[in-house]
């Protein structure tokens, strides 16, 4: 009885932690979504053509890049051994100072370091999916995880139109919402938050903060190797046009941070309806193998024809046929 009462608001405690991670990787991704419009504006004011913009730009989104291959992997092997809770703390807390360095950076230097620290703790999305493994029973899991999935589209839609409306305000704006609101999320997160996984009393083991240690065990299952190959190639594809994407609709549409925005954020709806209705009919009627083939025909089809738009609804007629 002493047992039951002990696990009773433990697991209480584990229910109500549920909403609260829901709204962590909403925050993340609005967060995310609210800079994306506005980043490129930002590195213009330090450079002196568009050229020189996006060298800048491009360099920037690969910092992120470096620093998250590093150390994500780090930050989930030390949350299995410390805790999921210190570890999102943690990569909470890099995201609003990686924020704030944006909103009042005063050179390019800054702006890279600032995008550095957010790599280096860019470990939202990991833990929150592991923190949800913890607490849900096996028969939950495929629901909440679908709920996960629900959240991250909801901030890739609200997050880039609020931020390309806020842009068309202030370049800085944006930057200083999203400081805020990580800000406030790290507060709830350290009040209210509990531990979900019980740390280890065992040594760490410096081998498994190695990231390249996860890469080369992929590379040992050869029946890994096609499979991560197309998804690495794809996922780089994919950076291409994200991380251009800004630049172009600017150039090529005269698109303001606003507009910006509106596109992003249409994408995110299509992206969201195609992952919530699309995948098991796709497979029950084509099989995997051929669902991947025309999934990645379609994206293909509408790159090129994105290529050639000359106007603006030409994109959106598109956007689904991407998604």
């Amino acid at each position: 009885e002493n047992l039951t009462a002990v696990a009773r608001p433990a697991r209480a405690g584990r229910k109500a932690a549920m909403p609260f991670i829901m709204l962590t990787v909403l925050i993340d991704m609005m967060s995310i979504g609210l800079i994306i419009p506005v980043l490129p504006a930002l590195v213009g004011q330090f450079t002196s053509s568009p050229d020189e913009q996006a060298h800048w730009f491009g360099l920037l989104s690969a910092m992120y890049g470096v620093m998250q291959f590093l150390c994500t992997p780090m930050l989930g092997a030390l949350s299995d051994r410390f805790g999921r809770r210190p570890v999102l703390l943690i990569s909470i807390a890099g995201a609003a100072i990686n924020y704030l360095f944006l909103a009042f950076a005063p050179n390019l230097w800054m702006l890279l370091l600032g995008r550095a620290i957010a790599g280096l703790t860019s470990a939202n999305a990991s833990v929150a999916t592991a923190y949800i493994t913890d607490i849900s029973a096996e028969d939950q899991r495929t629901r909440r995880f679908g709920l996960l999935n629900a959240m991250f589209g909801m901030g890739f839609i609200i997050g880039p139109v609020l931020g390309g409306a806020l842009g068309d305000y202030g370049v800085r704006l944006p930057f200083m919402a999203a400081a805020v609101l990580n800000a406030a999320t790290l507060l709830l997160a350290f009040f209210l938050l509990p531990e979900s996984r019980t740390p280890s009393r065992a040594p760490l083991n410096l081998a498994v903060l190695n990231p390249l240690r996860p890469l080369r065990w992929v590379c040992s299952q050869k029946q890994l190797l096609p499979i991560t190959a197309i998804f690495f190639s794809f996922s780089a594809a994919g950076e291409v046009y994200g991380t251009c994407w800004a630049l172009w609709g600017s150039d090529t549409f005269q698109w303001n941070g606003l507009w910006i925005g509106l596109s992003l954020g249409a994408f995110g709806i299509c992206q969201t309806l195609a992952q919530a209705f699309l995948p098991g009919p796709a497979v029950k009627l084509l099989g995997e193998r051929s669902t991947i083939l025309v999934g990645i025909a379609a994206a293909s089809i509408a790159l090129v024809a994105m290529a050639f738009s000359t106007q603006s609804w030409m994109v959106y007629a598109i956007l689904p046929l991407t998604a």
